[in-house]
């Protein structure tokens, strides 16, 4: 008679507010990695989550790319992992990373729906539905070995043996429509075994010394013979979406249709001798995405949830869901003379001196609450005054419902309403310079007003307008779609009317910022057969076909930034963080840079996680300042300095 096992699902009380408590997935969960005492998620977040259980709470958060996981896999001996990021613009690529140091080891554009480590570890083995070929690239670097063509057919499953000179694929539907199992030899490249094997087999596993395949089709799950491709034994009323997970003499299988993980182990023949059910009953709608086991089994829901069980005699019974906190998100920041303003998630406004070395134990930190806005601008400053108040806008470009308004960096309440900013059309852009404000909607309609009258000097309405900025005292630089015949960017003489057009192939002008050197930075989006590409551009205004390229990003950049710090430019976008020109990483926090600030000796970031952090021209990240809950934390040189939000 077969042993059951039943796990009541309860939840731990979470401990307060701790500062060593990391967030977990904002949404689903897509892979699983248990060494040990650590467990490490991905998730569609683009995050990784590394999790103790012994301590049964998230430790630390990590945003490797702005794309999704889809697929994680761990180096048989070393502290790194290999990932499949998957976008929907089809901005695929495999990346490897030493998830201990943070390293990013390579990243290559590849589309890819299957990945794996050779048992050794010297390389990774990728593979696409869509594609009869297999490729190898070095783990360490990345750099291609070989594309090895194979017989038609999609893999789904790779692995090799100890030795690293054999290569064992499994293809779901080949030519003939079966299924089908190869093995390669890597010293030639060369198909030496072809054997015929069950048909469209998903969530494959390999146990017993490679011995066994295991695997689900519309018969249920089934064991195959790794050797030969026989069907050797099947457990029908197994739903294909079933969970598979190997142990050394056998496998685990997770149903959700029947929320019950059983345990099988196999004999020498390959038929099914032991089997264990263990009932699992969860009460949240939220469904089992992953699951992993090692000593005790750990499962991830699609709401970004993980749970514990033990298997042991001692710890059957329970299953615990792991703590984790997350961190309130700074959403947007701007940068006066003297102060950085910030605005939350939550609708929270606070301020923030330049220089992170006043910020102390002894900081006090104020938060005002504020409604619906999600974009701010510095108004440049005319005064020098010591103590003067920095005036800031508070505005969003969803609608237009809300009106922009004036606020001031001491939080006073003689906020300046600007009901003449907004018509019918919501905003696009507002900047700052000189005492001017130049707003930009979405109608096309361009206006720049005093700032001590709030009176237009200039009004002007320009098809397909996507940004603009100042460039100087004379001058702003409008970017636009390069529609009947329009160039991508336009110089507007703001005082005369005059234009001057920009001679540079690309299908928008999409961001201009002008450094306090007086260089001007232009990004413009260029589509063609191989993809879309951002370039980056340096333009002059003197001489309308000078531009240089500083970026080329392969694809569609989403929240790029472009900042200067004493004639140093640093340019994010996509997902390699925040880089110095001439290709010097910002060194990273945990989440990747979404915008940049150029201060008078620092850059400024805000981050996809919600931290603002400091760095010098070299990259080097020298402070990082969040808001938990009720709670603000600034890291500096080793140090955490904190305190209560009033």
């Amino acid at each position: 008679m077969k042993k059951i096992f039943t796990l009541f699902l309860f939840f731990i009380s979470l401990p307060l507010f701790c500062f060593d408590i990391a967030g977990s997935h904002r949404g689903k969960i897509t892979a699983l990695i248990h060494n040990t005492d650590t467990v490490i998620s991905a998730g569609e977040d683009g995050f990784i989550v590394i999790w103790s259980v012994s301590r049964r709470e998230a430790v630390e958060r990590f945003q490797l790319t702005k794309n999704g996981i889809k697929s994680m896999v761990k180096h048989p001996l070393k502290d790194e992992i290999c990932v499949i990021e998957s976008s929907d613009i089809g901005d695929d690529k495999i990346s490897a990373w030493n998830y201990k140091t943070k390293e990013k080891l390579f990243s290559v554009g590849e589309k890819a729906d299957f990945v794996n480590y050779s048992a050794g570890g010297t390389y990774v083995i990728i593979a696409d539905l869509n594609d009869s070929r297999i490729i190898l690239r070095d783990s360490s670097n990345g750099h291609a070995l070989s594309d090895m063509d194979i017989p038609p057919g999609k893999v789904t499953f790779g692995i090799t043996g100890k030795t690293e000179q054999n290569i064992l694929l499994y293809q779901g539907e080949n030519e003939d429509f079966e299924g089908q199992i190869l093995y390669l030899d890597m010293e030639s490249f060369s198909v030496t075994g072809r054997f015929n094997a069950p048909a469209n087999l998903s969530n494959i596993i390999i146990f017993g010394n490679n011995l066994w395949l295991a695997g689900i089709n519309s018969s249920g799950l089934l064991i195959t013979d790794a050797a030969s491709g026989m069907a050797l034994d099947s457990v029908p009323n197994i739903e294909k979406s079933a969970l598979l997970y190997p142990i050394n003499d056998g496998f685990f299988c997770f149903s959700h249709e029947k929320n019950i993980l059983y345990r099988f182990t196999v004999d020498r023949r390959g038929i099914i001798v032991k089997r264990q059910n263990l009932f699992i009953v969860p009460n949240n709608e939220e469904t089992i995405s992953a699951f992993a086991v090692n000593v005790t089994a750990v499962f991830a829901d699609e709401g970004g949830n993980l749970f514990m069980a033990g298997l042991t005699s001692e710890s059957q019974g329970k299953l615990f869901k792991m703590a984790h906190n997350f961190q309130t998100r700074i959403i947007e920041i701007a940068a006066n003379d003297k102060s950085i303003a910030f605005l939350t998630e939550d609708g929270g406004l606070g301020f923030l001196p330049h220089d992170f070395k006043f910020i102390n134990d002894n900081y006090k930190f104020f938060l005002k609450k504020t409604s619906g806005f999600t974009r701010m601008t510095a108004i440049a400053s005319l005064s020098s005054k010591e103590n003067q108040r920095e005036p800031y806008i508070l505005w969003q470009g969803d609608n237009a419902q809300i009106i922009p308004k004036i606020v001031y960096s001491d939080l006073t309440d003689d906020e300046i309403p600007l009901n003449f900013m907004i018509e019918r059309k919501p905003l696009r852009s507002i900047s700052s310079k000189n005492g001017n404000i130049l707003v930009l909607d979405s109608a096309g309609r361009l206006s720049i007003y005093n700032f001590n009258n709030f009176k237009a000097g200039f009004t002007s309405s320009y098809v397909g307008a996507v940004e603009s900025a100042f460039v100087d005292e004379n001058y702003l630089l409008l970017c636009r779609s390069a529609i009947n015949g329009n160039s991508p960017f336009l110089f507007v003489n703001y005082r005369t009317g005059e234009t001057i057009p920009v001679t540079l192939e690309a299908q928008a002008g999409i961001f201009a910022y002008t450094g306090n050197s007086g260089r001007i930075y232009a990004a413009s989006v260029t589509r063609q057969w191989l993809g879309v590409k951002t370039k980056i551009s340096e333009l002059s205004i003197n001489k309308p076909a000078y531009n240089v390229t500083l970026y080329v990003y392969g694809g569609e950049a989403s929240n790029l930034s472009i900042a200067e710090v004493n004639g140093v430019s640093a340019i994010t976008g996509g997902s390699e963080g925040a880089t110095i020109y001439h290709m010097i990483d910002f060194e990273r926090t945990q989440g990747l840079s979404v915008k940049l600030l150029g201060l008078k000796d620092f850059f400024l970031s805000l981050d996809s996680e919600g931290n603002i952090s400091w760095h010098n021209t070299d990259g080097k990240l020298l402070a990082v300042f969040r808001i938990n809950k009720d709670k603000w934390v600034l890291e500096t040189d080793g140090k955490t300095f904190g305190g209560t939000l009033e």
